[in-house]
């Protein structure tokens, strides 16, 4: 049994639907998967319901750690770097976490995990990746020898959010001041002198800052 698409679901991921005469819809273990309904969930698991490789995507919309735990532990499909970037597009931070250290990801290049979490718009995850990753430090002591990771990520930004001049700035400003769940003190003693190495480093033109 399978349901199917509803124009009521906004989801094209729920919807699962690749043509408009041509329903396909998802079956009940995934759909209870999509909404994190775990009870529901270990009904249809203890009862064998079918699944392929392609329903643990569900788990990672619904975003509840024990479906994914369990999916983890007993089906017969593995997660990869897929579900890694899904869990990345549907702000899943505690899952992403657990999918990085569950899978391998040594092959990710710094412009596929950022030009996720920029397409998605999921400015906390950029900001915590690059933290975790000690970017930010990198990026602001401006030495010689971290020129080259500079350059790539300052590429990868402009290759995927900057097109407009103002962008950079804009998303420096609201992630960090804007954000409660972020300390300030990372730009270190002087905010302002931090912000203007930042915004230098995202090539923002910064004469046009004197409109400010």
């Amino acid at each position: 049994m399978k349901i199917l698409p509803s124009y009521v679901e906004v989801n094209p991921d729920i919807n699962n639907s690749d043509h408009p005469f041509l329903p396909k819809g998802i079956s009940l273990l995934e759909y209870s998967m999509a909404f994190g309904s775990i009870n529901i969930f270990r009904y249809f698991w203890v009862n064998k319901a079918s699944y392929k490789k392609e329903s643990l995507k569900y788990s990672i919309i619904g975003g509840n750690y024990g479906i994914v735990h369990i999916l983890e532990e007993e089906s017969l499909y593995k997660f990869d770097e897929e579900n890694y970037f899904q869990s990345l597009k549907y702000y899943r931070s505690e899952i992403s976490e657990y999918l990085l250290n569950l899978i391998n990801t040594k092959n990710l290049s710094i412009n596929e995990i950022l030009s996720s979490y920029i397409h998605s718009a999921n400015f906390d995850g950029i900001y915590n990746y690059l933290d975790n990753k000690g970017i930010f430090n990198t990026i602001l002591s401006i030495k010689k020898d971290n020129i080259l990771l500079q350059n790539e990520i300052q590429e990868i930004i402009k290759l995927h959010a900057f097109d407009n001049p103002w962008m950079p700035f804009y998303l420096f400003y609201n992630v960090t001041f804007q954000q409660s769940n972020i300390d300030v003190n990372w730009l270190n003693s002087n905010i302002l002198s931090s912000a203007y190495d930042v915004i230098n480093i995202f090539s923002i033109n910064t004469d046009s800052l004197t409109m400010l």
